[in-house]
């Protein structure tokens, strides 16, 4: 595993705030709030209909309603060639088959692990995985990795007791 790195950018607190430049830490040294503390972040992913991407007991990802369980958080990792993987409560990494099928069955970051990571000018993140396709989930609650349209997800920080999300 490689830090996130200091850019503002790759920190998804500093990100929703719209900081630019490097934050973790600043060029003064100062390390921002929105930084992660304690290494990688703990993030939701949260679909445009408002359910949440979560990790099944036999692997699956799938959307649940919210709010968030530990089911549905993950720990995102900066791959060294600039994508992010994301590192489930479970310990396994979200991975895309050849034929789309997303499963936390990794238990390490691979190619077929990593997504890059793209943020969009109204702070909701696609992503595109391996085989150059994108994430998405559909409103019966399956999640894939065929789509080639980018579908939009909010990536937040673990939500705490007092998170609001916007409508």
């Amino acid at each position: 595993r490689v830090a996130l790195g200091s850019a503002c950018s790759v920190h998804p607190a500093c990100r929703m705030r719209q900081l630019a430049s490097d934050c973790c830490p600043t060029m003064t040294g100062t390390m921002l709030s929105c930084c992660s503390a304690k290494g990688p972040s703990r993030v939701t992913l949260r679909t445009s209909g408002g359910a949440f991407l979560a990790e099944r007991a036999d692997g699956r990802l799938a959307t649940v309603p919210g709010p968030a369980a530990e089911d549905a958080t993950f720990v995102i990792v900066a791959n060294e060639d600039g994508t992010v993987s994301f590192e489930t409560h479970s310990g396994r990494f979200l991975a895309s088959d050849q034929s789309g099928a997303v499963r936390a069955t990794s238990t390490k970051p691979s190619a077929w692990a990593s997504f890059e990571l793209n943020w969009d000018d109204n702070s909701t993140i696609s992503l595109k995985s391996h085989s150059g396709e994108y994430l998405m989930a559909t409103p019966s609650g399956s999640v894939s990795a065929d789509s080639a349209e980018p579908a939009m997800f909010v990536m937040a920080d673990e939500p705490g007791p007092n998170q609001r999300f916007a409508d």
